[in-house]
């Protein structure tokens, strides 16, 4: 969009990033990480309209997000606003087993 009025804004079709995806999701360094017709890739730098390179050509930037707002930006859901993925939540619970089970070695 052009303006701050989403509603009332036109779509800018000057700055678009070209590259197709089919998925995306935030990284914690705010850089998008994007299933493509070609694998797995990654923003070069944490702008909008940066270029999609393979992802283990990407340098790890520091981190900016946590894993809880990666979780909102994607879902929509505010997690911190209901207290959702505490440990005394069933939820958090079975988010916190899902951690300790992916960091099993198998």
């Amino acid at each position: 969009k052009t303006t701050l009025e989403w509603d009332k804004s036109v779509w800018n079709k000057d700055d678009v990033n070209h590259r197709r995806v089919m998925d995306i999701v935030f990284d914690d360094d705010g850089k998008l990480i994007a299933t493509t017709s070609t694998g797995i890739e990654k923003q070069k730098h944490n702008v909008y309209i940066s270029t999609f390179i393979p992802l283990g050509k990407v340098e790890k930037g520091s981190e900016l997000l946590t894993k809880k707002e990666i979780l909102t930006f994607r879902t929509g859901i505010d997690f911190e606003e209901y207290s959702l993925l505490e440990d005394d939540t069933k939820l958090g619970q079975n988010q916190n087993f899902i951690k300790i089970f992916a960091s099993l070695n198998f």
